[in-house]
C-alpha cells in the first residue's frame, strides 16, 4: 500500500515480495463440472521512484506482468510522470488488479520511455493444507 499525505509525502506500507493466496470454490450448474475455481483479484501498489532525471521532461512508464510461464501481459495504468526538484527526480504510484493464474514466481517489468528501469519479484504460494 502507498499512502499520499496531504503535502505530498508518500509513505510505502506493507512491502511484500511473497503473498499467500487461496482459491475460493463454489458450486456450478454443470453436473460434469462440479466445483468452479474462482480467483479474486489481488489489489497491489507498485510505487516506481525515478531520481537524478533530465528536469522538466516527461517520461513514459509502462509495466507489464510475467507469469512463471512466461506469459506476458500489459498492464494498466501506464503513465506519465515529469521530472522536477532539485534532484530532478519523480514518483509514480501503479494500483492495480491483479488475478494470479498460477503459483509460483511473478515478475513486473518496468519500462521508462521503452527502456528497461527494474524488474519486481512476486512470489505467489497456495496455503499449506493442513494435515487429515
Amino acid at each position: 500500500r502507498v499512502l499520499e499525505e496531504k503535502d505530498g509525502t508518500l509513505t510505502a506500507v506493507r512491502l511484500v515480495d511473497r503473498l499467500i493466496y487461496s482459491e475460493v470454490v463454489g458450486q456450478t450448474p454443470k453436473e460434469s463440472d462440479p466445483q468452479l475455481k474462482i480467483r479474486s483479484p489481488l489489489d497491489l501498489a507498485l510505487l516506481i521512484s525515478i531520481r537524478d532525471a533530465e528536469a522538466n521532461r516527461a517520461y513514459d512508464i509502462a509495466i507489464t506482468l510475467i507469469s512463471p510461464t512466461g506469459q506476458e501481459r500489459k498492464l494498466e495504468p501506464t503513465g506519465q510522470v515529469i521530472a522536477s526538484g532539485a534532484v530532478a527526480g519523480a514518483n509514480f504510484v501503479a494500483r492495480m488488479k491483479v488475478v494470479a493464474e498460477e503459483e509460483g514466481m511473478y515478475h513486473f517489468l518496468v519500462t521508462l520511455d521503452r527502456r528497461f528501469l527494474a524488474q519486481v519479484p512476486l512470489s505467489i504460494v497456495q496455503p499449506n493444507e493442513s494435515p487429515r
